[in-house]
């Protein structure tokens, strides 16, 4: 039997709780998947749902609810951690405010005919918005066949938060948050997030951590803030996180030991701010991959690297009459106080293609030139090079002056592109949590002088 206490609040507190959740307080205890469905039945703004410890096998939620940003409806553990689901498991999300806490997914996998773990739309296309999912465990969720394809997480909707989550142990192909951008700027946030142990993937494809968009939704600005995580061994495959849409903003992450990269892969102007990438030397550990117009690359510390698809950092050329899944220029791409650190891999490469991506070379780029140091400065660290500020114009492969318009070397799909605005912060940081100093990079006015690593020719390995 599940309980319902209800809660009549009378003289002034009960003023002071209405003005802030509503004249109601509604908290329900449950103890079994039967109760559970009972109680979210018509639930109210406010409602907290508590779910007793203990295990919970073959969950399959539809949390319909439409709470307020003061009340809004919450599913939780009683204790956080203590509640472990197990078995087939599939929770979604319909409506708006509502917020699940402290559940562990403890080996979990997603039923046939569901999308993901926790899928933020319900029944008919209806979505979620405003919601948040936090102080969650993922453990090991794989299925027994590892090819088989499915997200942890799967967001919809607007304004949708992922924070304060430990991702763990994912082998097979899929993703651990994938973002859908049917709407334009759902502006999602993911933040305080710890992803590890992600091991390689069979194929080479399907195996991020995090994807913004598909190649289709390249058009549509995303306006989604991935920040505060650390990415820790997340070794899948060459894209740790992957933006396919325009004026997403990737800040203050801590990338560990992962063999990948983060990569701009679609869209425009898209930012990777004040990240920190270590390396300690491992194989195939990257930093940031350039596809697109107007992205900016700034502030990151790259420490003991070894390079993925050609260098630390990788601009992309294009291909000629690329189709929105291909590769465009990585045009007006802005780098600026990045600082390398004792990496075995090229500090900079720029790569093309004549006709596929099997033919990407190395091509030139502007040179970037050295920052004086400044009087006073001390000598640099031996492998310190700090990055000035470098503009690029890359040219696709077969281009010559005077034989036609840049523009017509774009794919007719995407030459019509429209002009995506400058990337903003679409959510600020939540009340209580002000945003302090990056403290994993380095300091930006580090001392310079060393050469920069030039890249030579090379053929960078097939990725998408």
């Amino acid at each position: 039997m599940f309980l319902i206490k209800k809660v009549r609040m009378t003289g002034f507190l009960g003023l002071l709780i209405g003005l802030v959740g509503g004249a109601w307080g509604m908290e329900i205890n449950v103890r079994t998947p039967a109760e559970l469905e009972t109680a979210l039945a018509g639930v109210e703004p406010g409602t907290v749902i508590r779910m007793a410890p203990g295990e919970w096998t073959g969950l399959d939620l539809l949390i319909r609810a439409e709470g307020r940003p003061e009340a809004p409806v919450v599913l939780k553990a009683a204790t956080p951690g203590t509640v472990r689901l197990t078995g087939e498991t599939s929770i979604r999300l319909e409506g708006s405010h509502i917020e699940i806490s402290g559940l562990h997914f403890h080996e979990a996998v997603v039923p046939e005919g569901r999308e993901a773990l926790i899928t933020l739309r319900g029944e008919a296309g209806k979505v979620a918005r405003n919601s948040r999912l936090t102080e969650l465990y993922f453990e090991r969720c794989n299925p027994e066949d590892l090819l088989r394809k499915y997200p942890w997480i799967r967001m919809y909707g607007k304004a949708n938060r992922v924070d304060h989550s430990r991702f763990e142990g994912q082998a097979h192909r899929g993703l651990a948050i994938q973002i859908r951008v049917h709407e334009p700027a759902p502006g999602h946030r993911i933040d305080h997030n710890h992803f590890v142990d992600r091991l390689p993937g069979a194929m080479s494809n399907g195996y991020e951590i995090i994807q913004i968009g598909l190649s289709e939704d390249s058009l549509k600005p995303g306006k989604v803030i991935i920040e505060r995580n650390i990415f820790e061994r997340c070794d899948g495959e060459t894209e740790i996180i992957s933006s396919k849409s325009f004026s997403n903003l990737i800040r203050n992450n801590l990338f560990l030991h992962s063999s990948g990269s983060v990569t701009l892969r679609h869209g425009d102007k898209g930012s990777v701010i004040d990240n920190a990438f270590i390396g300690g030397n491992k194989a195939k550990t990257g930093g940031v991959r350039v596809v697109g117009e107007g992205n900016r690359v700034s502030g990151n510390s790259f420490q003991g690297l070894t390079g993925r698809t050609g260098g630390v950092i990788v601009l992309y050329c294009g291909i000629p009459d690329s189709p929105l899944n291909g590769y465009f220029p990585a045009d007006n791409a802005i780098l600026e106080e990045n600082i390398f650190y004792n990496n075995s891999g090229n500090a900079r490469a720029g790569t093309a293609s004549a006709t596929a991506f099997s033919s990407r070379k190395i091509s030139s780029l502007p040179e970037m030139s050295l920052v004086p140091r400044l009087p006073g400065e001390r000598s640099p660290l031996p492998g310190t090079l700090r990055m000035p500020v470098l503009r690029t114009i890359c040219t696709p492969a077969g281009w010559r002056p005077g034989s036609r318009d840049r523009a017509d070397s774009r794919s007719r799909t995407s030459a019509s592109r429209p002009t995506p605005p400058v990337s903003t912060n679409p959510m600020p940081s939540t009340p209580g949590e002000p945003s302090p100093p990056n403290p994993f990079s380095l300091p930006r006015k580090f001392p310079t002088g060393a050469k920069w690593v030039h890249a030579g020719p090379s053929t960078c390995p097939n990725s998408s």
